[in-house]
This record gives C-alpha cells, structure tokens and sequence, in this order.
C-alpha cells in the first residue's frame, strides 16, 4: 500500500524488528482522519518467529510509542486465540471491548480471555481495562440457544454484558471473501 507516495512497512516486518515504529505501515484511507495498518500474507510466520523472541509481550506496546502521539484512538483487532500477537495486543491496550458470539465454545474463551488478562496483570503488572462483553453475530431466529447463553453470560459477567447485539451479516461474510 502507498502511503504519501511511499510503500507501508509490512506489519509483519516491524513486529520483528525492534527499532521500528507502527507508524510506518498506516495506511491513509478514503475517510478524513481514518487509517489504518493492514495485515499481510507475512503475519503468521511473524506470529510463529516471535515465539523465541524475548520481551515478545511489550513488542506491539513498543511499535506504537511513538504512533501513540499521532492519533486520538487506536483500534487494535487481535486474533481470536490467544497467540502471541493477542497477548501482545492486550498488553499494548490500555482498555478492551471482548465480542463474542452466543455459543459456549465462546464462552469459554471469554472465560480465557480474561484470565489471560489477570494473568498479564501478575506478571507484566499492567493490564487494559475491561470495558465489557459485545454481542457479535446475534442470529434473531436461535431464540432457544441464544436465551440460555445469554443467562450464563448474566449469570458470569453481570453488568459487562454490553445491551448492544450486532446482529449477523451475509454482507460482512460475503465482504470477507
């Protein structure tokens, strides 16, 4: 991608090097004041190298030093596992909106998630806030499952439990192909 006439640094690149900055793979878009830092085909093999790498938890905090000064919000969409570029992302935030579908295999990664979370906070002594539990891909017709699924998450999660449920989309499915 082109950026003020010259080539976006890969993503996965500047995670491997140390003495990079975020800033160099953002991306203008169509949008006044909206960028943004794509993945590339490289991000797995990145993803794997970092294993052996030492400090691998603060690289993405370190990337966005100096990115941090050059923008109101920084949106940071992590995989969902928890890889090393999802703990290194959680490490990075300074708050986290976790969405999850209905299902109880997301419900135990919620369960993960944020034990991973406190787990960052023991041992890194620092961890984003948790700003709730976002409903993704509410499909309205599972009325059954979707009831009692979202009794368990009451029943867990109380009040971080967001009343927003963005409801599932053939158009993002289809944009994703």
């Amino acid at each position: 991608a082109m950026v003020n006439g010259a080539t976006a640094t890969p993503l996965s690149e500047l995670l491997l090097d140390r003495k990079r900055e975020l800033l160099e793979a953002v991306i203008p878009t169509k949008l006044d004041n909206l960028f943004l830092v794509s993945a590339d085909e490289g991000l797995n093999d990145a993803e794997n190298q970092l294993s052996t790498k030492i400090g691998k938890e603060f690289l993405l905090r370190n990337l966005l030093r100096v990115t941090r000064t050059h923008f109101d919000v920084i949106i940071l969409d992590t995989p969902p596992n928890l890889g090393n570029l999802t703990v290194a992302g959680l490490v990075a935030a300074d708050f986290c909106l976790l969405p999850l579908d209905l299902s109880t295999l997301a419900l135990q990664g919620i369960d993960d998630i944020l034990e991973a979370i406190d787990t960052i906070e023991e041992r890194l002594g620092q961890q984003p806030e948790v700003l709730g539990l976002v409903v993704n891909r509410f499909d309205r017709r599972l009325t059954t499952v979707n009831d009692k699924i979202l009794a368990d998450l009451h029943t867990r999660y109380g009040d971080a439990i967001l009343p927003v449920k963005i409801p599932s989309s053939s158009v993002v499915a289809k944009a994703q192909m």
